[in-house]
């Protein structure tokens, strides 16, 4: 798996963040790489690509063996949308007033999201399933495109893409629900 320093990122997006980023191979050689960003909520680093031996997370590990994984990542709050808002603003929750769950505030009109400063460099920037950041909306400008199902159709030829998805899957309303295990808990 490559390695890349948050300094080395930094510099080729214009953003700084922490998450699974998968850079396409034929980016690579491009200036600026296109930018897939998986989050898995609520799980902590029970997968395989994580040293994880009981997990069977089999596309993940063959996804960030081909991309970059970050190691060294601790969540900001310790619930999913006041989190999300401080990954997408760079401040942290209790300075924004998204800390407590569902509070609803609206966000300061002089915070903007870094996906609008990727745009402003000529990214593509697309948005799928999760826009809760506990507060009335993201800002204007954060987004080319937000919908349940991310798509690239309105990408232009040769224009850097990030594209944000978040997976419902693995939340915290979902995992008490009773479902088969693959493994024998004895």
């Amino acid at each position: 798996m490559p390695k890349i320093t948050r300094r080395d990122w930094v510099k080729s997006s214009g953003a700084g963040a922490v998450g699974l980023m998968v850079f396409s191979r034929s980016a690579r050689a491009a200036r600026r790489p296109n930018l897939l960003w998986l989050v898995s909520e609520d799980n902590s680093p029970w997968l395989g690509c994580y040293g994880d031996e009981f997990a069977r997370t089999p596309n993940l590990d063959r996804l960030a063996g081909q991309g970059v994984v970050f190691d060294r990542a601790f969540a900001n709050c310790p619930v999913c949308a006041p989190a999300r808002s401080t990954i997408h603003t760079g401040l942290y929750a209790s300075s924004l007033g998204t800390q407590h769950m569902r509070s609803c505030s609206p966000m300061p009109d002089e915070v903007r999201f870094f996906t609008e400063h990727l745009r402003n460099s000529g990214y593509y920037c697309v948005n799928g399933n999760k826009t809760d950041y506990n507060t009335t909306g993201a800002p204007k400008g954060s987004w080319d495109e937000r919908r349940m199902t991310p798509s690239l159709k309105g990408l232009k030829s040769r224009e850097p893409f990030f594209c944000f998805i978040n997976y419902a899957v693995t939340h915290e309303s979902s995992l008490h629900k009773t479902k088969p295990t693959i493994h024998d808990p004895a």
